[in-house]
């Protein structure tokens, strides 16, 4: 069990791309067990590439 949840504006700025390495490797590990944060930073990443211009 953990105590660390990943906090609202970790959550965005990981759904932005501009969170530091270690900070996105300790949010990726943590949702591996964590429904909660888990759905939330899907949800913010859906919604930053819903945004977010496309590629060619």
């Amino acid at each position: 069990m953990t105590t660390w949840h990943v906090t609202d504006e970790l959550v965005l700025r990981y759904a932005e791309g501009t969170t530091p390495e270690p900070d996105a490797w300790s949010v990726e590990k943590h949702v591996e067990s964590c429904t909660g944060c888990a759905e939330r930073v899907s949800a913010a990443v859906r919604d930053r590439g819903a945004g977010a211009a496309t590629l060619d």
